[in-house]
This record gives C-alpha cells, structure tokens and sequence, in this order.
C-alpha cells in the first residue's frame, strides 16, 4: 500500500518533545510518496526459498527522494554495510534510528538534527532503477517494529 509521507513543516514540526510519545505520528523517513515494501522480523526470500530476519522495514520512494531524521536528535555514527550503502544512526535519547541505503550523504557523527532535516538522498540501484531504504528502530539494545510508530 502507498504511503503518503508528511511533508508540511505542521506535520514534520508538530511533534511531542518526548520521542516515545510520539507512537504513530512519526513522519516517514523519506521525502514525497513511499511505501513499505518489507516487513520488520521474519520473511521468506521470494527466490530464494530462505527464510530470513529484518531489524527495520524497507520502504521504497521516488528516485532522489530525500532520507530525512523522523525526529530531533544527534548523529551517532555514519558508516558503510554492504547492501546497504552509506547508512546514519541518529540518537534520541534512549532511542536510536536507523537509515540505510543512502547516497550523497548531507551529514557527519555529532551533528544535531531536527526533525525532517535531510540526512541525504536515497540511492537507487542502476539495474533496476528502484530507489529503497532500510529503516530501523531500537530501544537502547532491543530493537522494534518502526512501521507503528509512523504516521499513515
């Protein structure tokens, strides 16, 4: 299903000062329309027969698309994962995000970000012109479904 992200400043802006408050309401991690094409915890590889375990959810945007914090919070590392590129954890607290599969990268390790301040843009692989995101969500060391905690 399509996803409409938020992307007015009220909807980016108008969130609780408290992260864990903000349940449901967080904007999508990507700018324009996206939508959730691989779901948090166990699935089964459609070619390959595999059964395999997502940390996050995969969410696929516009080609260019920017990759955005869902809420304020500082840079915690910046590093490179095979498969996923240039990927950002962003702290918040007792909360973490991930981001992954980024390209031209627009931040670096201890900046303080916003909310919706962009982290850079989503890469799209070359062979199939597809432009996907990895998303995920953890609480100190336990990690969580992040598709709840959006905004729909």
């Amino acid at each position: 299903p399509k996803i409409e992200s938020a992307t007015t400043a009220d909807e980016t802006f108008n969130l609780s000062k408290n992260f864990v408050s903000n349940r449901g309401n967080l904007p999508m991690p990507v700018t324009g329309t996206a939508s959730i094409v691989g779901s948090f915890g166990q699935r089964k590889h459609s070619e390959w027969n595999v059964t395999t375990n997502s940390n996050g959810i995969d969410i696929q945007a516009q080609q260019g698309a920017n990759i955005r914090a869902v809420f304020e919070g500082e840079v915690s590392k910046v590093f490179s994962v095979p498969g996923y590129n240039t990927c950002v954890i962003v702290r918040h607290g007792d909360y973490y995000t991930f981001y992954g599969n980024i390209y031209d990268l627009f931040v670096k390790s201890g900046d303080k970000l916003k909310s919706g301040q962009s982290l850079g843009r989503i890469y799209t692989d070359p062979d199939t012109g597809v432009a996907t995101m990895h998303f995920q969500l953890w609480q100190k060391t336990t990690k969580l479904n992040p598709a709840p905690w959006l905004k729909r």
